[in-house]
């Protein structure tokens, strides 16, 4: 998708042709529908703009919304050195969730919990990267990770959680991770302690 006319150039206080007015008014035509948008410099996936570079910075690289109740689900993406991850939890009993990058099942991974005001604890040469978000009734848990190439995978996140019932207050939970691995994690399977309800999903964001 391009401009119709594009490159248009005036002199200031020049007078302009009808040519030139109708051909202004197609460019603006063409912007209100859209189709005046050169795919090279907006993409789909995109969702913020950083004013001081004119690039995006996070990014969609997928994401997977369950049509009926499971306790699994996996995604595919792009290699990014930054990567956010968002679970978005409609219903479900109380879960902690455990998650494999690239099908990585060897005792690669290390973990270490905290509930403010409450326990905390830490696991080694574990097979599965943890997140102990117990999700009663629904919630969100935001995980961020520095997966570059060539060296370790560590990443944290918050988990927002609790009963619904305005009665209770939300539990907060954080949870610190590495992961051993060389290559770039570009794909992932989300396992949950019992089903998460249609609805609940995962979006993967990233950004080099």
């Amino acid at each position: 998708m391009s401009l119709p006319y594009p490159g248009m150039n005036f002199s200031a206080f020049a007078t302009l042709t009808d040519t030139q007015l109708d051909q202004i008014v197609a460019n603006i035509e063409a912007l209100a529908a859209g189709t005046g948008l050169n795919a090279n410099v907006l993409n789909s996936g995109d969702i913020d703009w950083t004013a001081a570079t004119g690039k995006v910075w996070w990014e969609e690289l997928g994401r997977t919304t369950l049509a009926a109740p499971s306790t699994t689900m996996s995604l595919s993406f792009a290699a990014k050195k930054y990567l956010r991850l968002l679970i978005g939890v409609v219903t479900a009993s109380s879960n902690s969730f455990t998650m494999r990058l690239n099908g990585d099942s060897a005792t690669n991974y290390a973990s270490f919990f905290s509930i403010p005001g409450g326990s905390s604890g830490g696991s080694v040469n574990q097979t599965t990267w943890d997140l102990n978000g117990v999700i009663g009734g629904g919630g969100l848990v935001a995980l961020d990770i520095f997966n570059p190439s060539g060296s370790i995978k560590a990443g944290w996140s918050i988990s927002a959680t609790g009963t619904p019932s305005a009665a209770a207050a939300p539990t907060p939970l954080f949870n610190f991770n590495k992961w051993i691995a060389s290559a770039q994690a570009t794909s992932l399977v989300l396992t949950a302690g019992s089903n998460l309800s249609a609805g609940s999903e995962i979006i993967m964001l990233g950004h080099n």
